[in-house]
């Protein structure tokens, strides 16, 4: 089954209080497909189903096992749609 678009990911994930993007951070106002990762050899579909997350040094291990934990359930959840 494919990867869910990208906005409804965003949409599931923020309303766990998880917020991440989608296209690069230049684009992120932008409602089309990010160039940059067309220019990395992405379909349009493709480019259309990637997120872009961010982490820094303040980020945690749980959080990041949480991130995993609720991107999957957002994947399986989305598939179906």
């Amino acid at each position: 089954l494919p990867v869910p678009k990208s906005q409804p990911m965003l949409n599931f994930l923020s309303a766990r209080g998880i917020y991440i993007s989608s296209g690069s951070a230049c684009s992120s106002h932008k409602n089309t497909v990010s160039r940059t990762l067309t220019a990395f050899g992405l379909s349009h579909e493709e480019a259309d189903r990637t997120v872009r997350v961010s982490l820094d040094a303040s980020n945690t291990e749980s959080e990041a096992i949480l991130f995993c934990k609720a991107l999957g359930e957002g994947i399986e959840k989305l598939r179906g749609k």
